[in-house]
């Protein structure tokens, strides 16, 4: 553990490169230096999130993800001239969500994907204190990055706070959207 004051709030944080090494310690997982490095690393890429039944879901994984992949692909078509993105010429991650990998459901899904994207993919696994082997039986085929839950939705409510008039607040919140590729 380490003890880090970079912003107005002293917190603790775990020093370890994988997230889920050591994630019982969640409580008040605040984002540090190191960990806002980590999330980071998805600024060099255009997320694409995609959730989905797990194997229990009864369609064919292989038509399910092409159908994903050409809706991506009409839609980047159609973004491309219309929107000045700042992923437009990132290349693509696929963010799953850590189910283990089955024949059926989100996971084949995904890895199908990703594979007719020909990127890599990305992880968020639920922390240990809600499912324990979450982490553990998640599929890390192509796997380049990986996150706790509770991490990204910690950043995601920064980003979403309310404005007030703590300076010290809305400087972090800008620093970390600059940080995320947000701001350009």
């Amino acid at each position: 553990m380490s003890t880090s004051t970079s912003t107005s709030t002293s917190t603790t944080t775990k020093s370890t490169n994988n997230i889920n090494d050591n994630d019982n310690d969640t409580d008040n997982n605040i984002l540090q230096s190191h960990e806002l490095q980590d999330l980071h690393q998805l600024s060099n890429y255009h997320p694409i999130f995609i959730e989905g039944m797990g194997y229990y879901d009864p369609r064919d994984p292989t038509i399910v993800a092409n159908n994903v992949y050409q809706s991506l692909q009409s839609h980047f078509n159609n973004n491309a001239t219309k929107t000045k993105n700042v992923n437009q010429n990132k290349p693509y991650i696929v963010i799953l969500q850590g189910d283990p990998l089955h024949t059926n459901g989100i996971s084949a899904i995904t890895r199908r994907v990703a594979k007719l994207l020909k990127c890599s993919r990305g992880l968020i696994c639920l922390d240990s204190n809600i499912d324990p082997n979450h982490s553990k039986n998640a599929d890390r085929e192509n796997v380049i990055i990986e996150f706790n839950y509770s991490q990204l939705v910690a950043h995601l409510n920064l980003l979403s706070s309310p404005p007030d008039d703590n300076v010290d607040n809305n400087s972090n919140k800008n620093t970390i959207m600059t940080q995320l590729g947000i701001f350009d």
